[in-house]
């Protein structure tokens, strides 16, 4: 398939929330292509089907994987290798797979060795507090980053397969290594969702139920993505441990440079200390 040539068929295994948004996407912008959908629940895949993600079903992965010139793991990162893993006898020989994990070092290198320069790490930055295919929608990735992480492994086919793929959804491709995007996702998501979780346990612990009704937007906003599945971002910290805890030290050094300033009624101290992040904050382009 060529930089220019659509997919005619494109395979969608996991029927999530990301799953469910790409396919309602894809079928929206490009109606001509036939988008075949696997889910390991009966009812995710009724569900897809009956809110226009996919065309049709199929009882098997590699059943659905068969026929598609663009395969997307749209699945929990530790399930990627092995779904690859059973896929790969019953692709077609020009087939390209990417997936959609946070996490990119690990999946990448074994993918690589499964799939050679056939398979592309994928990971789109947007998402919503609520998963499964319920909370789907084409406008998802409407103008959102789609980091590809190719290796000198990859073949510029791939690349440009996907990429394409993803601009038809509504993204914005951005490429970097996998060890680039572990380091910079465990700053920009990993420890914001560690950090949120921390303030939801702080302001519980603090604030009495009556209390609680008394929380303003600063809350709300910070603790936000608290309400995400713990099983989900616990499997994702893991995976990305090392540079979630190298993140995680940095933030600990600003606050206990924040705790000292504080207690010693360092006001200059303290000013510097929010200056400098505002002015940080600041540099981030606006979404």
């Amino acid at each position: 398939m060529s930089e220019t040539t659509p997919p005619q068929v494109v395979a969608i295994l996991g029927l999530g929330l990301i799953g469910g948004s790409a396919g309602m996407a894809l079928r929206r912008r490009f109606p001509a292509a036939a988008v075949i959908g696997w889910d390991r629940s009966p009812e995710a895949c009724a569900r897809a089907q009956e809110r226009g993600a996919i065309d049709r079903t199929a009882a098997q992965a590699a059943q659905a994987a068969r026929e598609a010139e663009i395969v997307l793991l749209a699945v929990p990162v530790q399930s990627v290798i092995p779904l690859l893993e059973e896929i790969v006898p019953h692709l077609r020989p020009d087939a390209v797979v990417t997936d959609t994990g946070s996490v990119k070092r690990r999946i990448a290198q074994q993918a690589t060795q499964i799939y050679g320069g056939g398979f592309i790490g994928g990971h789109p930055m947007a998402g919503a507090v609520e998963s499964g295919i319920g909370a789907a929608s084409p406008n998802l990735f409407e103008g959102a980053p789609w980091i590809l992480t190719p290796t000198p492994q990859t073949d510029e086919e791939t690349t440009a397969a996907v990429s394409s793929l993803i601009e038809r959804i509504g993204a914005v491709p951005r490429y970097c290594d996998p060890e680039t995007h572990d380091r910079w996702i465990a700053a920009l998501s990993h420890l914001p969702h560690l950090l949120a979780y921390g303030l939801a346990q702080t302001a519980f612990l603090q604030v009495s139920e009556e209390g609680r009704a008394c929380a303003a937007g600063s809350f709300r906003d910070g603790a936000r993505v608290a309400k995400s599945s713990p099983a989900f971002w616990t499997e994702i910290m893991l995976d990305n441990r090392d540079a979630l805890l190298s993140s995680l030290e940095m933030v600990q050094g600003w606050l206990e440079k924040a705790r000292i300033s504080l207690e010693s009624r360092d006001a200059e101290a303290l000013y510097r200390l929010l200056e400098q992040a505002h002015a940080a904050h600041r540099r981030f382009p606006p979404r």
